[in-house]
């Protein structure tokens, strides 16, 4: 699941070992992207979630999460939404100094973020 938030972009998905069905792994390209996602997530539960960096795979950061605690951050973060255009609610301005651009290309969708020379 891709999550867009005004805390940044990150995706879920179910961790690969059996012995952890009711965890996720939270996965990021920017790092501080990671650090807003898990700081929510250490809110929810009192505990520090460790974020690991990465060296194959399609993300630079991983956290490890519990299903339930994602989905009480999530739910947490839908009934704090106080916006009616969630581009001007964010902590950047797409097309100024930086910018998150999805685009599609014939295999699948894609996601980055840009930087900008000032």
């Amino acid at each position: 699941m891709w999550l867009f938030t005004r805390h940044g972009f990150v995706d879920l998905v179910q961790h690969p070992h059996p012995d952890h069905a009711h965890e996720l792994l939270v996965r990021t390209q920017i790092e501080e992207d990671m650090k807003d996602f898990v700081r929510l997530l250490d809110e929810e539960t009192q505990d520090a979630h460790v974020i690991k960096p990465t060296v194959d795979g399609d993300y630079r950061f991983i956290a490890i999460a519990a299903k339930d605690t994602v989905a009480k951050v999530i739910a947490r973060l839908v009934t704090e939404i106080d916006y009616v255009q969630f581009q001007e609610s964010l902590h950047f301005h797409p097309g100024h100094n930086n910018s998150y651009v999805v685009w599609l290309n014939s295999n699948d969708l894609k996601f980055g973020k840009m930087l900008r020379e000032p």
